[in-house]
């Protein structure tokens, strides 16, 4: 997950300044889940974002690994290593931020969750010639300003071929894999079958 590559890649680049912009999830949520990877500490096997959620909400303070986390990730984001950006910036703004950002720190990546969710202003015939515009506006930001992004998508749930990941499973994918240097699809068993079973996962 991009959560997951935003934590070795920091670890990996302590020069480099990381951004992560959520079109999905809160700035708490996602610190939460950088948490649970920083401190390695098992709570819960089935449920240990919740467990740990209920573990900070307590203020609970006697696990070693949690609490090493905690300084660490503190350390991360007041030293401006680790950006969690959680406002719904349309994609013009979205550039603009890069632009800023890209004046004043040595930015080592970007990460973007997910294309899905970023809107764009303007009226297009389809969905699937909006995304392209937005995967545009994307990829010309990247070039212009020399900064990796790593950009996250949807992928729509083929039922006849749930254990295999294509290009075409990008939903309204527009031109993403044709911007993209490289596409990676991930498939999380867990997930689907949660998702079958009509349950959470956490």
């Amino acid at each position: 997950q991009a959560v997951d590559l935003l934590d070795d890649v920091a670890r990996a680049y302590p020069e480099r300044s990381f951004f992560f912009f959520s079109y999905e999830e809160s700035r708490k949520q996602i610190g939460v889940k950088l948490l649970n990877i920083l401190s390695g500490e098992t709570i819960d096997k089935t449920r240990n974002v919740q467990a740990l959620e209920d573990y900070l909400r307590a203020k609970r303070t006697e696990r070693t690994k949690i609490e090493e986390g905690k300084t660490e990730l503190r350390e991360l984001t007041e030293a401006k290593r680790l950006w969690i950006i959680d406002e719904p910036l349309y994609v013009d703004e979205l550039a603009d931020a890069l632009a800023y950002y890209r004046e004043r720190y040595n930015i080592g990546a970007v990460f973007i969750d997910y294309i899905q969710k970023i809107k764009i202003r303007g009226r297009y015939p389809t969905r699937q010639v909006e995304l392209q515009r937005i995967s545009e506006r994307i990829l010309e930001t990247a070039k212009g300003l020399s900064v990796p992004i790593v950009l996250g998508a949807q992928l729509g749930r083929d039922p006849l071929h749930k254990d295999k990941v294509r290009l075409d499973n990008l939903r309204e994918s527009g031109d993403i894999e044709q911007d993209a240097n490289l596409v990676l699809g991930l498939l999380n068993p867990a997930m689907e079958k949660a998702q079958d079973e009509g349950s959470g996962y956490t």
